[in-house]
């Protein structure tokens, strides 16, 4: 893969990370503003509209110099769209707190969304460490970070899931949280796919 096109793609990265860890960073405001919900669904999504048209436009650069069928291309190509895919589910998530009317957050939702946003940080160290695939050594970090990020995840889920359950007698609160938390976990999850499609990418293909 050409050095020219390498840094295409990797530049992409942290653009969509960014863009990544600003929708984290709104769906915050949830815990201080949840009454401006519409608003904060709003602005997610006009960031994931952002993060899409980077996509778009590096494809099409791709595709003008031709090299978007070379195979290492494609698998560095793979990570970028994994990254966006992150914004999609952030989006998901923004709407479902539209759809299902969240007028107020369970005490134990909060660490959940703190995470959420402390994670795509992990994201947008892993972007920009991708630039230099050669370190590996910042990039075996940052995997940790999201693999661990996603662990955590997944056990506060779990137990939230339990608590509602067991605790909750509202059925229409039963099926509100039950989409929400499984959405935010759903966050985690494509996090840590990004990490692991990082960690693919850098045991397969040598630097030139």
């Amino acid at each position: 893969m050409e050095a020219k096109v390498k840094k295409i793609i990797a530049d992409a990265f942290s653009s969509v990370a960014d863009t990544t860890a600003k929708e984290a960073s709104v769906i915050n405001e949830m815990i201080d503003f949840v009454q401006d919900v519409d608003s904060i669904a709003k602005k997610v999504n006009s960031l994931e509209s952002d993060a899409d048209m980077i996509v778009h436009t590096t494809s099409l650069q791709l595709k003008e110099m031709g090299v978007i069928a070379d195979e290492e291309s494609q698998k560095y190509y793979k990570v970028l769209s994994l990254i966006e895919e992150c914004t999609d589910v952030i989006e998901d998530l923004a709407i479902a707190y539209n759809s299902f009317n969240v007028i107020s957050l369970r005490e134990d939702y909060v660490p959940m969304l703190v995470a959420v946003e402390q994670a795509a940080h992990s994201l947008t160290m892993l972007a920009s460490s991708m630039k230099k695939p050669s370190k590996v050594g910042p990039i075996q970090l940052a995997i940790i970070d999201l693999n661990h990020s996603r662990d955590e995840g997944v056990r506060m889920y779990s137990e939230a899931m339990k608590n509602l359950f067991t605790y909750e007698k509202d059925p229409v609160e039963i099926i509100r949280w039950k989409e929400i938390y499984t959405l935010t976990r759903d966050v985690f999850v494509a996090y840590e796919d990004v990490a692991d499609a990082c960690e693919e990418f850098i045991l397969r293909y040598e630097v030139k």
